[in-house]
């Protein structure tokens, strides 16, 4: 009998995702529990984010925010491939995806310090444009 499953199309698929990535969304909670009432004067964005990924890959170096985009120890993936752990990104600005599903994030941002959000229904992060996402290589 013929093996018909090498007609069968090849789907590109993205690169494996490494198992660390769930658990930088977990880390993010955890971090921001273990420091209640921290200002955004005491942690920016890029610092909280580099201090979550710190914890599941110590000796990550610190990047910013823009640094981040540009740099090979992330790469760029679409929204359709995004998981939770992954880095969303808006010029200026980074913070940690906690929840694909419903678009909530973790970081640290300049009116709250660090907290949890939301890029699909809090008006301003919807509409920021230059919204891109990472993960970590």
């Amino acid at each position: 009998m013929a093996d018909f499953r090498a007609l069968e199309p090849v789907i590109a698929r993205p690169k494996d995702r490494s198992p660390v990535n769930p658990q930088i969304a977990t880390d993010a909670r955890r971090w921001i529990d273990a420091h209640p009432g921290t200002s955004y004067s005491e942690i920016d964005c890029s610092h909280y984010v580099w201090e979550v990924i710190k914890m599941s890959r110590p000796g990550q170096p610190y990047l910013n925010s823009d640094a981040i985009a540009q740099s090979g120890l992330f790469r760029e993936v679409d929204e359709s491939h995004l998981s939770n752990g992954d880095i969303v990104y808006w010029p200026g600005h980074v913070a940690i995806v906690t929840d694909v599903r419903t678009g909530k994030f973790m970081g640290s941002q300049t009116s709250t310090g660090p907290a949890e959000t939301n890029y699909k229904s809090n008006p301003y992060w919807a509409g920021r444009p230059g919204r891109k996402y990472f993960t970590l290589n």
